[in-house]
């Protein structure tokens, strides 16, 4: 899981030098982004492939992170709308990975989007949002192995005896 650093929105990704955050697992680690090829719909989307120190991922699922005043990061489980978000569930993306809390309340900030600014009840306790970022979810792509000089003559002898 990846959050664009300094971004809120779904941008146009070219291959400029833009900086990752990895959010899980390894909490805090920074990728560099070296390479991109868009899917065709000219945003980062599903289906494209993002290179980060030349290591080549496939995007899995994009969307974005709820960054809360406790430290916490969400994601929704499904899509949001963008709007009221009370009975989502929201997946905790950091500290503990993977626990879902259900969206009680919602208060927003006067804009009727979920955005910086609003506040969320989860587990009881109305929560600030600092920031909404962008997430990734990538999978690392294999790089394809020629097989070795010794697999190659392995194969000869079996195709001999």
């Amino acid at each position: 899981y990846l959050d664009l650093e300094g971004t809120g929105v779904l941008p146009q990704i070219q291959p400029d030098c833009s900086n990752w955050i990895e959010l899980a697992p390894g909490y805090g680690m920074a990728w560099h982004q070296d390479g991109y090829q868009d899917n065709g719909d000219g945003v980062i989307s599903p289906c494209d492939v993002i290179s980060l120190f030349s290591m080549r991922f496939h995007v899995q699922r994009v969307g974005p992170t709820y960054f809360l005043s406790d430290g916490t990061a969400y994601e929704p489980l499904m899509p949001p709308s963008g709007e009221n978000p009370v009975c989502e569930t929201w997946k905790q993306i950091h500290p503990q990975f993977g626990v879902e809390y259900h969206v009680d309340e919602w208060l927003d900030n006067g804009d009727g989007v979920v955005s910086a600014c609003d506040q969320v009840m989860i587990g009881g306790s109305f929560l600030h949002i600092d920031r909404i970022g962008m997430d990734l979810y990538v999978v690392s792509i294999p790089i394809a192995v020629e097989p070795g000089t010794w697999g190659k003559i392995k194969n000869v002898f079996r195709k001999i005896f």
